[in-house]
């Protein structure tokens, strides 16, 4: 889908909209500045479970999603 296809597709959901909390909302989204984002910000517990998380990653320390579907089959059949 185009960009212009995109806005077109937008717009024509937009004038559907009835309910006003919605639109406000909608309003809201569509006018928000980046600079008027706010920053997410991430406690440093977190930070720290992320940290060793991809350090786990990066020495091997984990198991695909096969592995573990795999395990679980096991555990249901038991």
């Amino acid at each position: 889908m185009t960009s212009l296809q995109m806005k077109n597709k937008l717009i024509r959901s937009i004038q559907s909209v009835e309910n006003p909390v919605i639109l406000e909302d909608l309003y809201r989204l569509l006018h928000l500045e980046v600079e008027d984002m706010k920053k997410l910000e991430v406690p440093e517990h977190i930070k720290k479970s992320i940290r060793k998380g991809q350090k786990d990653i990066k020495e091997g320390r984990y198991f695909t999603n096969k592995q573990v579907n795999a395990e679980f089959d096991q555990w249901l059949k038991k």
